[in-house]
């Protein structure tokens, strides 16, 4: 079984710096969105509305480039 920073380090190795199947932008989402949900689930202060409101933007970006990453490579 992966680990979460194995696997993003793994998608970011191969998607996103080898094969270039997924915009460079979005190497750092997965571990960023994965501290900010530590820090909204786990810190003291949790997190303010506008960091909650960009993960979410960053998430949809991201399953929208992974779908048609699967769309394309289903072609």
């Amino acid at each position: 079984m992966w680990s979460h920073p194995a696997l993003q380090a793994a998608l970011t190795t191969e998607l996103i710096h080898r094969r270039k199947l997924l915009p460079a932008q979005l190497r750092d989402y997965l571990s960023s969105g994965l501290a900010v949900r530590h820090a909204a689930d786990y810190g003291r202060a949790g997190i303010s509305l506008k960091v909650a409101e960009r993960i979410v933007r960053r998430a949809g970006e991201f399953m929208h480039a992974v779908e048609a990453l699967h769309h394309d490579l289903s072609l």
